[in-house]
């Protein structure tokens, strides 16, 4: 999307050897420079045989990896701040190759979509293969190995392409995974492990470290859904449009239930726009937002500098092949979880009704 950076800025170059042999569903480990907790995550030969295969479906699909809701530390992780660190087996080599220059101004279909070798350029590939035509643990060097018809297996099928013109050599490649088709760069003939008949070294490390955005609980039976596994947002007024005054106003009781007790039960809401976490339309609980409202106003009015209520919501996908929980079924999961959030409010909320003098009249 707009102002988003390119993928290949996200890719390890050189990569970071992983000494620790493979592991399954995940390791949250602190990170002293970041100071923050990043989630590390190792990426199978078995479904992925290659490290481009795995990057490749990420740029036309995204990136999701399964992990265990009872995985040590997950609670330590932050959308903010962690990360999610890439291990694959064939991510490190240890021998040489002679791999072409890369173009993309030229080669547009080819991946990945860097200018190699390029000096200037932070983040992107800078090894002098244009000066010696060789390079040693360049990671975007994985792409053109890949791209080696002896590199198929029966997840990844390489097809060479043919040459536009008879004199020139073939120097595409096109690779067919179960998810993706992506274009690559042939290696220089004769100069690869595989035309050598030299053994390819490959070793665990880290190629690739990714922003972690979110969390998705996945089941195909809701009732199964734990509380904790809803993601609970709190808003001010400033992420909802203005009321055009019309629908059914709150009941003077509803309005006396949440400031006595706080709010009990969620709105649902949707985002104005998927890509962005400041605007958001009410689908379910316009009522409760409008009670909020008065509570709020009432608060302002008093001029005791009484704290505004938040707007307690969980955001409905709009992509329904995606989320198709009921809105019931949302209601009981969170109830809970805000009942538990609101037991401290309702001791101050008690005060408020009555050693300050305040009705529910008086509020609504």
């Amino acid at each position: 999307g707009g102002g988003s950076m390119p993928l290949e800025t996200f890719i390890i170059d050189p990569v970071v050897p992983w000494a620790n042999g493979p592991f399954q569903g995940g390791i949250v480990s602190y990170q002293p420079a970041t100071g923050a907790w990043d989630l590390i995550l190792w990426v199978g030969a078995e479904y992925y045989p290659y490290v481009p295969d795995f990057i490749e479906e990420g740029r036309v699909h995204g990136f999701s990896k399964r992990i265990p809701t009872n995985l040590e530390n997950l609670n330590l992780l932050s959308a903010e701040e962690s990360r999610i660190v890439l291990v694959h087996p064939r991510a490190g080599y240890d021998h040489r190759h002679h791999t072409r220059h890369h173009d993309t101004s030229h080669w547009a279909s080819v991946l990945p979509r860097i200018l190699r070798p390029d000096a200037s350029a932070s983040g992107e590939c800078n090894h002098p293969i244009e000066s010696d035509h060789q390079t040693t643990n360049c990671t975007f060097s994985l792409w053109d190995l890949a791209g080696h018809p002896k590199a198929t297996t029966n997840r990844h099928r390489v097809t060479l392409r043919e040459p536009l013109d008879e004199n020139e050599p073939i120097i595409f490649a096109g690779i067919e995974t179960p998810s993706v088709t992506y274009e690559v760069a042939n290696l220089v003939d004769g100069f690869s492990p595989y035309d050598t008949g030299k053994e390819i070294k490959w070793y665990p490390a880290i190629f690739c470290v990714l922003p972690l955005t979110h969390f998705e609980f996945v089941t195909a039976d809701e009732s199964a859904i734990p509380a904790e596994a809803v993601e609970l947002l709190k808003l001010t007024v400033d992420h909802f449009p203005p009321e055009d005054g019309s629908g059914i106003e709150p009941s003077k009781e509803l309005i006396a239930s949440i400031a006595l007790r706080g709010q009990l039960v969620p709105m649902i809401v949707e985002k104005v726009n998927p890509k962005r976490d400041d605007h958001y339309l009410i689908s379910d609980g316009r009522r409760r937002k409008l009670a909020i409202d008065a509570i709020n106003a009432a608060r302002q009015e008093d001029g005791f500098g009484e704290k505004l209520m938040p707007y307690w919501v969980v955001v409905m996908d709009t992509d329904q092949s995606e989320s198709n929980m009921r809105v019931d079924a949302l209601h009981t999961l969170t109830a809970n979880l805000l009942r538990e959030r609101n037991e401290a409010m309702e001791a101050s909320a008690i005060g408020m009704l009555t050693d300050d003098g305040h009705g529910h009249e008086d509020i609504a």
